[in-house]
């Protein structure tokens, strides 16, 4: 494959980071499409290296913490065009009134699109990528997305952003309101979303029927193998994520206290609102001489994949408040396990009634427990039926073999447009 379009990828963490884990599959294919790309990363700020890359990869690190002299100098943006813009399509589209804090969000993300414009302008001098044929890209649809699409359109380059859950759905936020959606979906030459459901919302939000360029592409993980049979009378479930509230892991307690057969439960992950979580599990369960709790804690994404392939696991649960399209669920049925998960976000588009137990947001803890005992009850065939299910969806939807070449073949694709259309 001949390359000569270079990638600036904008992150949170990764490569530093244990945290956006899920862009290790995404990197494990873009490097194969591109001459060179820089890794641009805005929140952790360690040099050592978690994630180990290619040869044509280099990362750096960006600044973007607001200095009183950016706030003092951003104060012009109250008088800018896009501020204005914006005011307005707000009171006119959303139908909402502007308070302090939606407009010091509005002017903090004018600012910190502003500095990170500079930094990231300095880096492409510094890396000797000026010049040549670039295509921005940020993880996430905010303030950064503002600066590439700035950025790009003033170097006659391509911009592109993913939207994944919080920088998508307005009601994760106080007050509920995301800036400048209207301004990034005419700036970006291309908004990808991680699920239909992100992308319809989005739409719906701004006014549009299908607007040409908000899309959607799925992320994905790579095959690691397959969760392992059993015959053992205690039944196995698995969570995975952080404990801050939107996660809500305490509610599955709620659930398994309605079980009366042997139950293992184990939990990976960690967060600063475990202590909280743990003593409500605790209070919940500790009557229940037959659940058994395993806090885990934080994992490694490959030691995740290496228990899943050799303990056998008979569900995955995930009981969030909100969600865009969430790896953990992927990454489980990768292994053939079925998935109970309440209908947040894109998980509609991936749980279904034949691999796993679709469960709405605001579920009756009792009924939620009655299809895991209905389920443990069916038949080892029937069983069979469910893990052959949840690993046929993640093959045909979310697998990164398939997902992320055909989303570099997209980004050539425009950049072929750009620079030789």
């Amino acid at each position: 494959m001949h390359k000569k379009k270079s990638l600036v990828l904008l992150t949170d963490f990764f490569p530093f980071g244990v945290y956006e884990p899920y862009l290790k599959h995404e990197m494990k294919f873009l490097p194969q499409y591109f001459e060179e790309i820089l890794l641009l990363v805005t929140v952790e700020k360690s040099n050592k290296l978690i994630y180990e890359l290619p040869s044509n990869v280099r990362a750096a690190h960006l600044n973007q913490q607001l200095s009183f002299a950016d706030k003092i100098f951003g104060f012009h943006f109250l008088f800018s065009p896009h501020f204005w813009n914006e005011w307005k399509f707000v009171r006119r589209q959303y139908k909402m009134k502007l308070n302090s804090i939606m407009l010091k969000t509005m002017l903090s993300y004018l600012q910190a699109a502003a500095k990170l414009k500079r930094q990231i302008a300095a880096q492409i001098r510094k890396h000797e990528l000026h010049g040549k044929e670039l295509i921005y890209y940020s993880f996430w649809n905010d303030f950064r997305s503002i600066a590439i699409a700035q950025l790009a359109k003033q170097t006659g380059s391509v911009a592109v952003a993913r939207a994944h859950g919080w920088d998508v759905y307005f009601e994760r936020h106080q007050p509920p309101y995301l800036p400048f959606r209207k301004f990034l979906t005419e700036h970006l030459d291309r908004c990808y979303y991680v699920s239909e459901n992100g992308r319809s919302y989005t739409s719906a939000k701004l006014g549009y029927v299908n607007h040409p360029k908000l899309k959607v592409a799925q992320l994905g993980t790579q095959f690691s193998g397959t969760n392992p049979e059993s015959n053992e009378e205690t039944f196995v479930i698995v969570s995975c994520s952080r404990f801050v509230p939107l996660k809500r892991n305490h509610l599955i307690a709620d659930v398994l206290r309605h079980l009366s057969f042997p139950v293992r439960w184990i939990h990976f992950g960690s967060g600063f609102a475990r202590e909280e979580a743990e003593r409500h599990i605790h209070a919940v369960l500790q009557d229940h001489s037959n659940i058994s709790v395993e806090m885990r804690g934080d994992i490694s994404n490959d030691d995740l994949f290496q228990f899943y392939a050799k303990q056998h696991v008979d569900l995955f649960m995930l009981t969030s408040e909100y969600e865009g399209m969430p790896m953990v669920l992927m990454e489980a049925m990768s292994f053939g396990i079925p998935v109970m998960a309440t209908d947040v976000g894109g998980i509609g588009e991936m749980v279904n009634d034949e691999n796993g137990f679709l469960i709405p947001k605001d579920f009756d803890a009792k009924e939620a427990a009655n299809r895991i005992a209905g389920y443990r009850q069916l038949s080892a065939m029937q069983k069979q039926a469910y893990r052959k299910a949840a690993f046929e969806t993640w093959k045909e939807k979310f697998d990164a073999s398939k997902n992320y070449p055909r989303f570099a073949e997209e980004l050539l694709s425009l950049a072929e447009q750009r620079f030789h259309g």
